[in-house]
């Protein structure tokens, strides 16, 4: 038996993007009495993208004009979201009002990630759990992306504090574009600032 596989369509993400928001936006113009909410998750990921300016403004050009539906933005990496909003520069600068969720109650926190660990088969010591919650400011991104790293570096041993610290590394350097985008979008003063603090 042989299996052959081939995309099921040869256009570019892009393109099926485009098509997908034309679709959409003449289904909201055949339902013009009905109300509609449209939640977009970790929005911020676009800007990773390599046209991740350009898909911010194919989203602007079909959502500015639709009366019958909100659009929620949500995100866990805060100031990409936020630069996403607040650049002059930027496709979706002052389109959306901005609501801020605040960090997680410590304690809830703490009991996740000891629980989490333990449904993986590794004991948490309360005093790494609330390393993780510290440097993560209980952010929940940042509290399962430094804890999803930690579960791989320590694989099937206990959660130690050598872990942590490899844990942090590996996760900065997986989220080194990400950083890079933020620089790259700073002002050339703020750049100049910004190393001097360093």
């Amino acid at each position: 038996i042989g299996l052959t596989l081939q995309p099921a369509s040869q256009k570019s993400g892009f393109s099926l993007l485009e098509e997908t928001m034309e679709s959409l936006d003449n289904f909201l113009k055949n339902n013009k009495n009905v109300k509609f909410n449209i939640a977009f998750d970790e929005f911020q990921d676009i800007a990773d993208f390599s046209e991740g300016t350009n898909i911010e403004a194919l989203l602007r050009r079909y959502i500015q004009h639709q009366t019958n539906c909100s659009y929620f933005f949500l995100g866990s990496r805060r100031r990409i979201l936020q630069d996403m909003f607040n650049q002059k520069s930027r496709p979706f600068y002052n389109m959306a009002l901005k609501e801020e969720l605040s960090p997680l109650p410590e304690n809830e926190v703490l009991s996740f990630l000891i629980r989490r660990f333990a449904d993986g088969g590794n004991i948490c010591p309360e005093k790494v759990a609330r390393q993780i919650a510290k440097i993560t400011h209980c952010y929940p991104y940042y509290v399962q992306r430094l804890a999803h790293a930690i579960f791989e570096i320590a694989e099937n041993e206990d959660i130690t504090e050598a872990y942590f610290s490899k844990g942090v590394s590996k996760m900065l350097a997986e989220e080194e574009a990400s950083f890079r985008a933020i620089e790259t979008a700073l002002a050339p003063g703020q750049k100049k600032f910004l190393r001097a603090l360093s």
